[in-house]
């Protein structure tokens, strides 16, 4: 009993920092996360729970549609999304980057990093999704980033393909729960980057069969973005989604310098919106 309840203080002092740091007074403006007004506990189910502001001028009436729904062209009020242009494309794939950064400077890691976790909300009285303003969510499994004392696994989901093939294949050495890092953030990052390139979800873009192992899945990932990226997004973004899912790339020691490498490729990338 003594010791859960250590854990239960340790859950909840993680909560609050990064509810501390998602608050309106503390958040970096290139975070492109809802303002956080505070936490609370579910003692029955033994829980926390942030919460978080709508954004302005937002439809109350309906939920937020996410990046996942968006690339199955999914309908809102009967009707397609619509297609976004190539600008507005490279305009997203730019403010999910620097969000993760900005996350990743403040102390906090994502975990849990895919395209059912950008948000879009539709505005009030036209309903209209602006690719331009996307929002991360998802923080159920997140924690400060020095502070593994109590980090949550995920549990087997739809979006498993996001993970780090280091958090997946059996085969792999570092098995048996490695500490989370950003470079598993980044690999979930550049992920969504070759979705918003395609502009399919990875499900549908990219058959990988299911005997295959996670670290063959991710080099399948890498053979198709170097495939079609180049002639639909440019070969700079292609090389940005590239230092993202390239195992042997990410290699490099300094995973925050391998971010703001991807953040530079992403403002080389030259379209009108």
């Amino acid at each position: 009993m003594a010791r859960d309840n250590v854990a239960q203080k340790r859950a909840k002092e993680q909560a609050r920092r990064i509810a501390y740091d998602l608050g309106i007074q503390r958040k970096p403006t290139g975070l492109r996360t809802l303002d956080c007004l505070g936490l609370v506990q579910d003692r029955d189910a033994l829980r926390f729970g942030l919460v978080f502001k709508m954004p302005p001028n937002t439809d109350v009436t309906v939920g937020p549609i996410t990046l996942h729904r968006y690339l199955l062209r999914d309908k809102l009020d009967d009707k397609p999304v619509p297609f976004p242009t190539l600008g507005n494309r490279i305009k997203l794939a730019h403010s999910l980057a620097c969000s993760l950064a900005e996350l990743h400077m403040i102390g906090i890691l994502h975990k849990n990093f895919h395209s059912g976790n950008v948000l879009f909300f539709p505005a009030r009285f036209t309903r209209a999704v602006s690719v331009r303003e996307p929002y991360v969510g998802g923080f159920e499994v997140s924690r400060p980033e020095h502070d593994p004392s109590l980090s949550i696994s995920l549990s087997s989901t739809d979006f498993d393909q996001y993970r780090h093939p280091e958090l997946r294949d059996a085969s792999n050495p570092l098995q048996g729960r490695p500490s989370s890092s950003r470079k598993y953030d980044v690999y979930g990052l550049g992920l969504v980057l070759l979705e918003i390139g395609l502009w399919q979800p990875l499900q549908r873009a990219i058959r990988v069969n299911s005997s295959m192992s996670p670290m063959a899945a991710a080099k399948r990932y890498v053979d198709v973005a170097q495939l079609n990226l180049p002639h639909m997004m440019g070969p700079v973004y292609c090389e940005a989604v590239l230092d993202c899912i390239d195992i042997e790339r990410q290699g490099i020691k300094d995973p925050w310098s391998l971010a703001e490498k991807v953040i530079k490729r992403l403002e080389q990338c030259q379209c009108q919106a």
